[in-house]
């Protein structure tokens, strides 16, 4: 039996059976993979409560036909500011869920789980989370090498009058062809240039930003959109982020289609802009 070590944070757990865990992992060395933690769930296990949601853990893992078995762990870093916090916690889990849908099992990425490791422990500083998990899914949209066309119409590549953005297109729209595409959103020039300051940003220069809330949503908006459409995804975590707000999200299938609906943002043709 092959034994390996490894550090990696909790994406995901579920129960199996009446006391054992299976956890998914996300590993530099390894990438994304699943091990089970036998007796997890019994009064006096060990083993188990380290490994909560969103924690950092040292693991020894012993290989197995079906699945890994974790014989070892210690907690490097603990969840607790997240769990304290109910937004935070949500948007920790939709970061989590972006890696776990846009990451292939088993294929080493130092820059995947140095991404998903500031997030978490920026979110739990109790830094805003909008301004970070933003912060977030521009920096994996570039590492997978689908960013959104910021510099000029991703449609007929005109430079000026640049307030729309459309996830079916790509990007940023003029105004004209903004008028012939149903999915465009609104989305100002303010919106795109804290795009490229996020994009350009360390952790520490992200904590200390300020930027206008009507913006920043607006560029939420648009990234949820661009990554539901591009990476062919649905993110559960959406729900929950739509019941913290009392708006949900205008319904999955909107993401799902592109549309930058998701805080009720202006589209083509809304009245008043």
């Amino acid at each position: 039996m092959n034994v390996y070590k490894t550090r990696g944070i909790i994406l995901r757990s579920r129960k199996q059976g009446e006391a054992d865990r299976i956890i998914t992992v996300i590993s530099p060395e390894i990438g994304i993979f699943d091990a089970r933690i036998r007796g997890a769930l019994k009064p006096k296990s060990k083993l188990g409560p380290p490994c909560q949601h969103f924690a950092t853990v040292d693991l020894t893992v012993a290989s197995g036909k079906v699945i890994d078995t974790v014989t070892e762990t210690s907690l490097v870093r603990p969840s607790t500011a997240l769990e304290e916090d109910i937004t935070a916690l949500t948007y920790a889990s939709l970061a989590c869920e972006i890696t776990l849908k846009m990451s292939a099992e088993r294929q080493p990425d130092a820059r995947a789980y140095a991404l998903i490791d500031g997030l978490i422990g920026v979110l739990g500083s109790g830094v805003d989370p909008i301004l970070v998990t933003s912060a977030f899914m521009l920096k994996r949209l570039y590492i997978d090498g689908i960013m959104p066309q910021m510099a000029m119409c991703s449609s007929c590549s005109a430079k000026d009058d640049l307030h729309w953005f459309s996830a079916e297109t790509g990007g940023v729209l003029c105004s004209p062809c903004a008028s012939t595409e149903p999915g465009a959103g609104r989305f100002e020039p303010g919106s795109r240039q804290l795009a490229i300051v996020l994009y350009k940003s360390t952790w520490e220069q992200i904590t200390c930003l300020e930027p206008e809330r009507e913006r920043l949503l607006d560029l939420e908006a648009a990234l949820i959109s661009f990554i539901c459409f591009r990476g062919d995804v649905r993110l559960k975590s959406l729900e929950m982020l739509g019941l913290l707000r009392n708006n949900p999200y205008g319904g999955r299938d909107s993401h799902e289609a592109g549309k930058v609906q998701a805080f009720g943002r202006n589209k083509v043709g809304d009245p008043g802009r």
